[in-house]
């Protein structure tokens, strides 16, 4: 029988599949990661169109752009300290027998997983966004960058590759702390905001750089 198209393609499926790292550790109990890419610096394109002409006789776009932007909406945990922690404490934290290939820390002999043994981060013991931002400073950029892998699953049993979009020189920008509590508030979710310069996919560059080098 000839394979189809639907054997041999199957639409993406985001959550559980999709795994966050930040300087090569998981982004643990995130609630949601939005990810805005990089658009066109300046308006973008101009339309070339001189005034004999009845139509655009050309289209121009800049070969660059501008920074691209990671939203993190962390849950708020208890912590083991009665003071609590903050989410920035926990990213490019270590999870107890994590791995890419299981993220959510390892298992005892009753199968209940260990996630919650969460070490420390950079950031962790960080007051406010002030001293992130002092922190981040004296970070190298390996510490700070993040990658998305994606892990699909075997597809009508062939196995299936994962593929990543690595983010680079990554600067957390804005951290929302704030919060409303109402009687029926059953979790917390707080917002960290991180731009990058441009990122690359399974490790492959733009052509962008290589044009550059060219030229000098």
């Amino acid at each position: 029988m000839a394979t189809t198209a639907a054997q041999t393609y199957r639409a993406r499926q985001g959550g559980v599949l999709t795994v966050f790292t930040y300087g090569g550790k998981i982004i643990t109990f995130a609630a949601q990661i939005g990810h805005v890419s990089p658009a066109f610096v300046g308006d973008g394109s101009q339309n070339i169109q001189p005034i004999d002409e009845p139509y655009t006789v050309q289209i121009i776009v800049p070969v660059a752009a501008g920074p691209g932007t990671l939203t993190l909406g962390l849950y708020d945990l208890f912590g083991k300290d009665a003071s609590g922690n903050k989410i920035w404490d926990r990213l490019g934290a270590s999870i107890a027998g994590s791995s890419l290939n299981n993220p959510y820390g390892s298992t005892t002999s009753n199968n209940q997983s260990t996630s919650l043994a969460i070490g420390s981060g950079p950031f962790a013991g960080l007051v406010d966004i002030v001293d992130i931002a002092i922190k981040q400073a004296q970070l190298d950029p390996t510490q700070t960058q993040v990658v998305k892998y994606i892990r699909p699953l075997p597809t009508y049993g062939q196995p299936s590759t994962p593929y990543s979009e690595e983010y680079h020189n990554c600067v957390i920008t804005d951290v929302k702390d704030g919060e409303t509590i109402q009687v029926g508030t059953l979790s917390i979710t707080k917002q960290i905001t991180i731009q990058y310069t441009y990122m690359s996919r399974n490790n492959v560059t733009s052509q962008a750089f290589a044009l550059r080098d060219a030229a000098l």
